[in-house]
């Protein structure tokens, strides 16, 4: 390797080297694969549900404001923060179709070395988005309670849900932006040429995962009392709990997201296959 402090001819350096062998496991697998006729594996479905995912986003939080202006309705926080929560899951579109564009979706042997360290550092971009995305829905969601449900009791315990949402939210985007010392090594540790050291991700993935998982529990539950209580027939009722209850969907894609941290962490081709099956 042109960048291995080792001489050619000493095989000591180059056995022990991390450095050198991470990069030359990685060449001499594309090298094999390329003999052998093996085809590196590709996979993009996955943006299919991105774009879908966004678009469907984009519109109903448009429809939202349009339905504000045809009513005369003045604009409010929680119009605000879905806005600032679209904006993110835009921009978080972005990143993804630019990690699908340097190899995310393929074998990680059979992308370019500088590609590799680009695609680290947008998915620690791509975290960062995603957390505030999260955060500012649920103080949106938070901030929509206050709103419709201004007189009705619990204020209190509204305040401490929203208070316990923006922390906790707000201890996570911290854990995103600095996971490793220097920030740097995050993106960068994968050749084994760099020194530093990252946090236990699996275990912090797990922790914030448990947390997430606690907290859309509250805010899902919390106004299903006050809803009963509102002056609405029964089938309206029954229409806005089922309504707020879909937020169970979130609940589960949150657990899900632990076993796909699980096999991202511990696999030696994160960015291929072993997202979809173990290799």
């Amino acid at each position: 390797m042109a960048n291995s402090t080792c001489s050619p001819l000493d095989n000591a350096c180059r056995c022990t080297n991390a450095a050198y062998n991470a990069q030359v496991s990685q060449s001499t697998r594309n090298i094999t694969a390329g003999i052998c006729g093996v085809e590196p594996y590709v996979d993009h479905s996955a943006k299919g549900i991105f774009i879908a995912f966004t678009a469907l986003t984009t519109i109903f939080v448009g429809l939202r404001f349009l339905a504000r202006q045809a009513r005369n309705v003045h604009v409010w926080w929680d119009d605000v923060m879905s806005f600032v929560g679209v904006a993110s899951v835009i921009a978080l579109l972005g990143i993804m179709m630019n990690l699908y564009e340097i190899g995310m979706g393929s074998d990680m042997w059979s992308i370019k070395h500088e590609n590799i360290t680009r695609i680290f550092l947008l998915m620690w971009v791509a975290m960062f988005l995603y957390g505030v995305a999260r955060t500012v829905s649920r103080v949106s969601i938070m901030l929509f309670y206050f709103r419709i449900f201004e007189n009705t009791p619990g204020r209190r315990l509204r305040i401490a849900v929203l208070v316990l949402d923006v922390l906790s939210c707000s201890a996570l985007i911290l854990l995103v932006l600095f996971p490793c010392r220097p920030i740097s090594h995050f993106w960068d540790r994968w050749d084994g040429e760099h020194e530093g050291t990252c946090l236990d991700f699996y275990g912090e993935a797990v922790g914030i995962g448990i947390k997430d998982i606690i907290v859309d529990v509250i805010i899902i539950t919390l106004p299903l009392p006050w809803i009963s209580k509102l002056n609405l027939n029964r089938k309206k009722k029954i229409m806005s709990c089922i309504l707020f209850s879909v937020g169970l969907c979130v609940i589960i894609v949150s657990a899900g997201r632990i076993a796909v941290v699980d096999k991202f962490v511990h696999s030696t081709n994160p960015t291929g296959k072993s997202l979809h099956d173990d290799p």
